[in-house]
């Protein structure tokens, strides 16, 4: 039967560690003792003091590996800092806070530092001899366990990171960790020169701090270098890009472009506006951007103008306007950079995409800062410009005003529009032959769709996340249960971004998670708050079922720690940690979502909540072959999941045929 993470922290904690004491804390004890040798006193590690600690290291400064006699007070200072930034005193047992927390405590204490405006050098000096600290009480276990064969620190981390489910051998496989070398580690042998690099490897796979393990080995065997990830090509791009930003920023938008894009929005709203049916074949339809009501009473923000109407929000308003924040911003880029050099207030009118001239100039800048990659983005333009200027029902065909300011005769503005609708879908369709993706999509999540079952993947990195529990309590146990709760429910529940944002809870049941009348869990949204109202949610609302091993994570989240992040009445489930934002949106889930998984999902550089969708239908229809349950679950459309979803390899057909042809073959 496994232990419980419970019973291995009592078992370790009732192990004891020796260390000198001078013999005046020892006055009771009357023994003799050989000229130069110190006295030892038992104290179980439970017991094991901060003033102990002090006393121990008052003892052994200036002997060989420690620190000199002349660093005893900077020492005793910076760990007195310590103590006082955490509320501890020097009876406090030492606990973890020195063990297998010190490199998450040492980043807070840091973190204090610098909020204090202490230099650079100051926190590093700091730093090191927080470390010579933390060395001592891992030398005063080693040498309790050499003395009485008990579990040495790193025997008792192995054992701890397996109590919580992982499986040894499945480890040490996708790890290219010799399986013998682990099982061995794990009863108690010490690694061998040259081990150091699997221990880096069991830190990244389990999400834990840097150094956790890598600190507990001999050190010699600690410096090893670590290989980066592989870089993906697109990000590389990305990270050049966002390093010489050029689109417009919303707070700098001028007043009359902020009426202008509400204007917008408002007619490519209006279900009063169109066209007859009779003009349909002739001219189109006027598609209308949907209105979605807000999923909670957050204050308005001082951006909403960019998407909401009323008290309702825009989605599609939003997408487009970073199309038009990069406009404007290459209209305003000086002419040395590439860009035009406009005035603000002329650069900033819709009007600005009736310009053929700029249009043609701006499709070559994107082709270029793309590396000669035509990509959505460049299509996203044109059919934003053909929109805007469609003879009969376009938005700038109904603004002479527009006219007006870019001083272009009433007269001649209607064939202005004209041109630039007949160029954006001329250029648009030259470029389709030509045009790829910027990126593949799955690229940050290829080990995990390349597994047999690829929500293995997930469930070890719930296994890591529970591996990696603060011990501290407070916020940073609410922001790892909150996580967990997040990680679980987006594969049991396959949402997208949005959803998971506005996902809502009331305790009387009638938010999006609740209990149904059988005291399950399940998820009931509405239509009109998918992006897919038009297509599959047309059909039927979300309502299924949360799978059941994550009900006691949402009950306990939900009563423990929920309320921590927000002293407001909020109906959203996941809230922001950031001080002042804890009433809101939480907007950086996403961001959040990516390190996340950069740090618990193995083999991964980190991805959003919406590949998560790809991992669980890839995962059903290998295992099953159905595609319609893979789009119940996605709540899509089978061709789409077929199209979009199914990430299917040669080795899972390869699979699949060896279990026809071993039944075939095994026949008697």
């Amino acid at each position: 039967m496994k232990k419980s993470r419970k019973d291995y922290e009592k078992q370790i904690l009732s192990r004891k560690v020796h260390f000198f004491v001078p013999d005046s804390v020892n006055e009771n004890r009357r023994r003799r003792k050989r000229r130069g040798s110190a006295r030892r006193s038992a104290v179980s590690a439970h017991r094991l003091t901060f003033e102990h600690l002090i006393l121990a290291m008052t003892e052994r400064v200036g002997q060989p590996g420690m620190p000199a006699s002349s660093a005893l007070q900077n020492l005793r200072s910076a760990l007195s800092a310590l103590l006082s930034e955490r509320g501890l005193n020097p009876g406090t047992p030492v606990g973890s806070t020195l063990r297998v927390s010190f490199r998450r405590v040492l980043d807070q204490h840091v973190g204090t530092m610098r909020t204090h405006q202490r230099s650079a050098s100051y926190i590093a000096n700091r730093k090191s001899l927080l470390k010579q600290w933390r060395d001592l009480v891992l030398m005063l276990d080693r040498d309790e366990a050499t003395r009485s064969g008990s579990a040495s620190p790193l025997q008792m981390a192995l054992k701890a990171i397996f109590a919580q489910g992982a499986n040894l051998k499945g480890t040490a496989r996708q790890l290219g960790i010799p399986l013998a070398s682990l099982r061995r580690w794990r009863a108690g042998a010490t690694p061998q020169r040259g081990s150091a690099r699997y221990f880096h490897r069991l830190e990244r796979f389990f999400g834990m701090p840097s150094g956790a393990l890598i600190d507990l080995l001999p050190a010699s065997e600690q410096q090893v270098e670590v290989a980066p990830a592989p870089p993906i090509a697109y990000r590389e791009r990305m990270r050049s890009a966002v390093a010489d930003p050029y689109a417009m920023r919303a707070q700098g938008a001028s007043i009359e472009f902020k009426e202008e894009w509400q204007s917008l929005i408002r007619f490519k709203t209006d279900i009063h506006g169109g066209v007859l049916d009779a003009e349909k074949e002739r001219f189109g339809r006027k598609a209308l951007w949907r209105l979605k009501p807000h999923a909670s009473n957050d204050p308005p923000s001082a951006k909403a103008w960019i998407d909401t109407v009323g008290d309702q929000h825009c989605q599609t308003a939003r997408i487009n306007f970073t199309s038009v924040a990069q406009f404007f911003g290459w209209l305003m880029m000086d002419a040395e950079n590439g860009g035009l050099g406009m005035a603000g207030r002329e650069a900033q009118t819709l009007g600005q995409f009736t310009n053929t001239a700029h249009l043609k100039g701006y499709m070559d800048f994107r082709i270029k800062r793309s590396g000669g990659i035509i990509s959505g983005a460049c299509s996203n333009v044109l059919i934003f410009v053909s929109m805007l200027c469609h003879p009969q029902h376009g938005f700038l065909i109904t603004r002479p005003d527009i006219a007006r300011r870019l001083d272009v005769e009433e007269a001649a503005w209607p064939e202005q529009c004209k041109e630039a609708k007949t160029y954006a879908d001329r250029v648009k369709r030259n470029m389709k032959p030509r045009m790829r993706l910027s990126r593949d999509p799955f690229e940050p999540i290829r080990s995990s769709l390349e597994l047999e079952n690829p929500l293995d993947a997930i469930a070890d990195a719930i296994r890591r996340l529970d591996a990696n529990r603060p011990v501290t309590g407070g916020m940073n146990e609410a922001v790892w249960a909150r996580d967990r709760l997040l990680l679980a429910l987006s594969a049991s529940n396959p949402l997208r971004a949005l959803n998971l944002k506005e996902l809502s809870y009331h305790p009387d049941g009638t938010g999006q998670l609740r209990k149904d009348h059988a005291g399950r869990w399940r998820i009931v949204i509405a239509k009109e708050h998918f992006k897919n109202e038009a297509g599959a949610a047309k059909e039927r609302e979300y309502n299924q079922l949360v799978q059941e091993p994550v009900w006691p994570m949402i009950e306990t989240y939900l009563r423990e720690y929920r309320l921590m992040f927000s002293p407001v009445n909020n109906n959203r489930v996941f809230l922001s940690s950031k001080r002042g934002v804890g009433g809101r949106a939480w907007s950086s889930m996403n961001r959040h979502f990516e390190t996340l998984t950069r740090k618990y999902l193995h083999g991964c550089p980190g991805t959003g909540p919406h590949c998560i969708r790809h991992i669980v239908a890839t995962a059903i229809v290998k295992r099953t072959g159905n595609f319609v349950a893979a789009a119940l679950v996605l709540h899509d459309k089978e061709d789409t999941v077929r199209r979009n979803y199914g990430h299917l390899c040669g080795d899972d057909g390869a699979r699949w045929l060896s279990d026809v042809l071993g039944e075939a073959f095994n026949r008697k």
